[in-house]
């Protein structure tokens, strides 16, 4: 490395003025669209004459989901992550070879470099980037992966990649408009530019101050090629020294565990910041904040202190705090208390049979908060329990005496009748609204 960074300094010493204007490349002289002026529209669906759409909302796939009786069925993220980025993948092996054509031509002529086509992104490579990189951007995220096709442009030294630079400018004015649009640049050289404090730690030039690089650097530039039969599809073109390129071959492990340096210290915060127990905490029990937490998390539920220990200021457990909320819906709440998937058994009927500080059970307040009987069923103690015995006289002699729940059901709701039979050892509970 440190062999590879001597040289580069040795060059760009003899070229510092054109490493310069490598450093400050911004193609000023071709206008960028404006709806292309903040990174969180560089997609692939931006451009709605002629990229690659949505065919569904995400309104319409969230209503789908709410629809269902399988709470385990994200059809959000079904659709972004496998038939978006299928149809990005398709369209992308269908425009490669005119894509990479187009840009050949362009280089044809530009001396001292070597055009490379390179290979088709992969779906899982994608499908990754779009879930860590872009995982809080809009939907569809996948339409954020703008690198799907793309090629690479070698240049034996310095002068030649600041020529070369010059050359795609000049016969990139020719495509603008009706083959080719610019979307983004990203110069890794211009951190490079001269500085006053200069650092013992790090290489600069002599006279201009300009920083040595010490890790890979290139220039990428996001294009929009847009095919004859009406459709687009954004690429990329990388340029980059012969000598970065050669480095980056030798060193590609290294290369590739630096480039998911961040991503790992990203995902250590991220796994602090999202431990299970916040998440569950900041989902309540909305369905479509918990059901992302079921299908990716389902062993979770078993171990969440936040289920098994902790209790509300007024002594609620998790589960009639779940009785208490008028947000559960019936599919959602059955898998969590009686599929034995989530919660254990044992839990939701221990605290199925525990009194909060008022006295109140967890069967009082579906009672009182849950919309229809299938919900309120959901809350009563099973009677295979082998302290349910006991414990249920209690929770009837509660719902008689307790005056709060009555008085408030009273106002809500017409006269009922509430009794508990038992019948072939099997015990129910018979509600009939008047």
């Amino acid at each position: 490395m440190k062999k590879f960074e001597q040289e580069l300094k040795e060059e760009i010493e003899r070229n510092e003025e054109e490493f310069l204007e490598i450093c400050n490349w911004r193609l000023e002289s071709v206008k960028i669209d404006a709806r292309y002026s903040h990174k969180s529209r560089w997609r692939q669906d931006e451009r709605q004459e002629d990229g690659l759409q949505s065919t569904v909302s995400e309104t319409e796939l969230l209503h789908i989901q709410m629809k269902s009786d399988d709470v385990l069925f994200q059809p959000k993220h079904t659709y972004d992550f496998d038939i978006y980025l299928h149809h990005l993948l398709t369209r992308a092996h269908k425009m490669n070879s005119s894509f990479q054509y187009c840009m050949r031509g362009i280089f044809a002529r530009c001396h001292g470099c070597k055009f490379v086509s390179g290979p088709i992104k992969g779906h899982e490579r994608s499908k990754m980037k779009a879930q860590v990189d872009y995982r809080n951007s809009k939907f569809p995220k996948s339409a954020h992966i703008i690198d799907v096709v793309r090629c690479q442009v070698n240049f034996l030294s310095i002068v030649h990649l600041r020529d070369g630079l010059l050359h795609f400018e000049k016969e990139l004015s020719k495509y603008l408009g009706h083959t080719l649009d610019v979307m983004r640049i990203k110069n890794g050289f211009e951190a490079s530019t001269p500085r006053a404090d200069v650092s013992t730690q790090a290489l600069y030039s002599r006279r201009l101050n300009i920083a040595i690089p010490s890790e890979y650097k290139d220039i990428k530039v996001n294009i929009v090629y847009i095919h004859n039969d009406g459709e687009s599809i954004v690429g990329e073109v990388q340029f980059l020294l012969d000598s970065m390129a050669s480095w980056k071959q030798q060193q590609h492990q290294m290369y590739e565990i630096s480039r998911q340096e961040e991503f790992i210290r990203g995902s250590l915060q991220q796994i602090r910041l999202n431990h299970f127990d916040f998440q569950l905490q900041l989902a309540g029990f909305n369905v479509s904040s918990l059901t992302p937490l079921m299908l990716f998390f389902p062993s979770s539920f078993a171990t969440s202190q936040l289920i098994l220990k902790r209790t509300g200021a007024d002594g609620k457990n998790f589960v009639a705090q779940m009785a208490n909320s008028s947000d559960i819906q019936f599919h959602c709440a059955h898998e969590l208390l009686h599929s034995k998937r989530y919660i254990p058994e044992h839990v939701v009927q221990h605290q199925l049979l525990v009194p909060c500080k008022e006295g109140a059970f967890p069967l009082m307040y579906a009672l009182w908060k849950q919309p229809s009987t299938r919900n309120i069923e959901l809350f009563v103690p099973s009677s295979s329990s082998s302290s349910s015995s006991s414990a249920i006289p209690t929770i009837w002699h509660s719902t008689n005496t307790v005056s709060f729940f009555a008085f408030v059901y009273s106002i809500h709701s017409p006269p009922f009748y509430c009794c508990y039979c038992c019948e072939n050892s099997i015990k129910c509970l018979a509600l009939t609204l008047a």
